[in-house]
Order: C-alpha cells, then sequence, then structure tokens
C-alpha cells in the first residue's frame, strides 16, 4: 500500500471532511422521491444496467399489492387491510 504525504494545509482540512461525511452518514433527513429516484439511475449506471422503472407507495403492504396484487390475485383479500393500516382507499382496475 502506498502511503502519500499530506501537506500541513491539507492536513488542517481533515477534521472539517470527517465533520462532513460524518453529518451525511448519519442524517435521517427524508430524501424526495426525486432525490430517491436521481440516486437510484446513478447506483444502476455506474453498474452497467439500465434505470429501471420505480414505483413509490406509502406503506408496505400498498407496495406489495402494487408488485404481486393483480398476478397472484391477493388484492381482493389485503384491501380491508390496507384501508385499515392507511386510512386510504385503493380500487382495483
Amino acid at each position: 500500500m502506498t502511503k502519500i504525504k499530506l501537506t500541513p494545509e491539507e492536513e488542517a482540512l481533515i477534521p472539517s471532511y470527517v465533520e462532513k461525511w460524518r453529518n451525511i452518514a448519519f442524517s435521517t433527513r427524508q430524501i424526495t422521491q426525486q432525490e430517491a429516484e436521481e440516486v437510484i439511475g446513478f447506483l444502476y449506471a455506474v453498474l452497467g444496467y439500465k434505470k429501471p422503472s420505480i414505483i413509490f407507495e406509502t406503506n408496505l403492504i400498498k407496495a406489495i399489492v402494487s408488485l404481486f396484487g393483480e398476478h397472484y390475485g391477493i388484492f381482493e383479500r389485503v384491501n380491508p387491510i390496507i384501508e385499515f393500516a392507511d386510512g386510504y382507499q385503493i380500487w382495483h382496475k
């Protein structure tokens, strides 16, 4: 492993960079859907994959129904649970 010699000015900047990245790493700020799409798109591009289509839902049950509901015919069985959990009505297409 190659050692890199830092100048005194570069060494003096280390604490500010540590603080910056610590704040980023431990941030609990909720990101927007647009930010999430940008990050996911970037990561897929870095890995050499085509950007996926992304569906956002307000809770896990609704996400499962969106992904698998029509294919497996589970919508009618979980719809009352969705209404109770979210206070929101989803209508079957």
